[in-house]
This record gives C-alpha cells, sequence and structure tokens, in this order.
C-alpha cells in the first residue's frame, strides 16, 4: 500500500532536518565526520533531549528531538521504521 501524506511528510522533515544537522555543524566549523555522525553540540543547538533542559522547562525538546538523528544509519533505520508503520 502506499504511505499516506502524513507519513511522507514526516520522511521529509526528518531527512531535511538531517541535513540541516549537518550544514550547521559545518557552519560551526565541526569536521565533516564528526558533523556527518551527529555532533552532540549541534544536536542540542537543534533541540535533542537534555537532562539540564528538560530541568529548565524545555518540555518542547520531547518533540524536537523525534526529528534528530545521529548519523545516517540512525536516520535509515528510522525511516524504515516509519515506512512499516504507514
Amino acid at each position: 500500500p502506499k504511505a499516506g501524506p502524513l507519513g511522507f511528510l514526516l520522511l521529509v522533515v526528518n531527512i531535511l532536518m538531517f541535513l540541516v544537522a549537518i550544514v550547521l555543524g559545518l557552519v560551526n566549523q565541526v569536521p565533516f565526520g564528526k558533523a556527518f555522525g551527529g555532533d552532540t553540540g549541534t544536536l542540542n543547538k537543534l533541540g535533542a533531549v537534555t537532562a539540564e533542559g528538560i530541568a529548565r522547562g524545555e518540555y518542547w525538546r520531547l518533540v524536537t528531538a523525534c526529528f534528530l538523528h545521529a548519523g545516517p544509519l540512525h536516520l535509515l533505520v528510522n525511516m524504515i521504521a516509519l515506512y512499516a508503520m504507514r
């Protein structure tokens, strides 16, 4: 069966956020290998879940973290799972 528009939208947003994380890492002079693998500092800036952030009341991180991936394998496996749940 064909994936619905919401599934496609989630797929696109996840891929775009992965690319944004890479570009932001490179702009911040993170080496490409580390930026491509999901630099922790960059992911934190984009909204990764951190204990400190949640303690400060940054509950939005619980949602934004769903769109962040620590490397291409992480992205691939999550997109396969997303596709399987359609």
